[in-house]
């Protein structure tokens, strides 16, 4: 008898577990992600996991530029419990892509789609040709990306319930957000910005101080004991390239390429 409400919702969810049994089936027999190497910049961020995992102090290395410590809590989460492994770090980054992929397929029914709808949803992310080739890495760009589209999730609810623990609710999804990968709080901004246009003055305060808070804090006390990586607020700028109608082109075309994977 206890088994019947899980069954229903299995089916009531069939077009999801259809997608991620797809998922699962792919990645263990047809391209595992397996193999104890790094596969691009994220040797350097395995080394501030593994030693969150050991001791418990995060010290980040010289190569970041993005925030990064949700990324790594997230990653030393998945060490401690499974092993320290490069398999283990790539597992840890195709939870993150359905942690996005679920965000997606509960906004999909927040917008009163059809729950087909939202699995295709759903799919459109996880399948993604960038999101699943990142998937077998430990880059911050999954984890970014999904805790953004958490964020974005939220935002109905949050606009339905009309209450200052919502609005603090949205800050909070936005700092954790914030500390994966800085571009990870333009949807917030965005709704701080509509917020504004509407003369919201309280959920204004209520959502930027929370977002603020603990990514501030957790930058301060970074500063404190080992200071910023090198990377921290830089901007390279080459403007050089605008002479070069060549270069130019190619920019404009894995622009065009990666919205086209995107959309």
């Amino acid at each position: 008898m206890r088994a019947r409400p899980a069954l229903n919702v299995l089916s009531d969810h069939r077009g999801l577990c259809a997608i991620a049994t797809v998922y699962v089936v792919a990645v263990a027999f047809v391209l595992p992600p397996i193999g104890d190497y790094p596969t691009c910049d994220d040797w350097d961020y395995a080394f501030t996991v593994r030693e969150f995992a050991k001791t418990g102090q995060l010290h980040l290395g010289a190569w970041p530029a993005m925030t990064f410590v949700s990324h790594a809590a997230w990653g030393a989460g998945f060490v401690v419990l499974f092993g320290d492994s490069w398999t283990t770090l790539r597992v840890s980054s195709m939870v993150m892509a359905w942690v996005g992929g679920l965000a997606i397929y509960w906004l999909g029914c927040e917008l009163q789609r059809s729950r087909f709808e939202s699995a295709l949803l759903c799919a459109s992310y996880v399948a993604c040709p960038l999101v699943l080739a990142l998937s077998y890495s430990f880059m911050t760009d999954v984890a970014g990306a999904s805790l953004m589209l958490v964020t974005i999730a939220a935002m109905p609810w949050v606009v339905r319930q009309d209450t200052s623990f919502a609005y603090a609710v949205l800050g909070v999804l936005a700092g954790i957000a914030l500390m994966a990968r800085q571009t990870a709080v333009i949807p917030v901004a965005a709704f701080v910005l509509v917020m504004i246009a509407r003369r919201r003055w309280s959920p204004v305060a209520i959502v930027a101080v929370t977002t603020a808070a603990a990514p501030l804090a957790c930058l301060a006390w970074l500063s404190a004991i080992g200071g910023l990586p090198t990377g921290f607020g830089r901007l390279d700028y080459d403007f050089g390239v605008l002479a070069e109608p060549r270069a130019v082109a190619a920019k404009v075309l894995c622009l065009t390429l990666e919205i086209a994977l995107l959309a």
